[in-house]
């Protein structure tokens, strides 16, 4: 196979549409012209670019992107409620509707047996957190 752009031997196949967007197509290019056409030369400026597009997909497709953000848990790349996460943040939304200050829920939480991820005594740092995040 030769390179479809300057015709020497083709040992890459890129994506003319990125995977990231959902590009299917590929063509042939020597290393040299795979290298230019993903702006290597330039210093990989398309690289934070593509990266962000490709993880909005994936968002947009309920995908998960990385650690699964508290209340959800990731099964086969996807996001799927964690019943127990979500009972967390209702008891936490509770106790601020109830006036408590984050300590005071840390407390309560801790007193009922509630851990982090780890197995751990649940941190203020992680109730605070949760009170910014999921509290109305």
């Amino acid at each position: 196979m030769t390179c479809f752009e300057c015709g020497a031997p083709a040992d890459h196949e890129h994506h003319v549409v990125p995977r990231s967007l959902g590009g299917t197509r590929t063509v042939p290019l020597c290393a040299l012209c795979h290298g230019k056409a993903h702006g290597r030369e330039r210093g990989f400026r398309n690289t934070p670019e593509l990266t962000r597009a490709a993880l909005a997909v994936k968002k947009a497709r309920g995908e998960s992107t990385g650690e699964a953000p508290y209340g959800y848990r990731a099964e086969a790349g996807r996001l799927v409620r964690d019943a127990d996460e979500q009972a967390v943040i209702a008891r936490v939304r509770q106790a601020r509707a109830e006036g408590l200050t984050v300590r005071a829920i840390t407390e309560r939480l801790r007193l009922a047996g509630v851990c982090s991820r780890r197995g751990r005594p649940i941190a203020t740092s992680s109730v605070g957190m949760l009170v910014k995040e999921f509290a109305s």
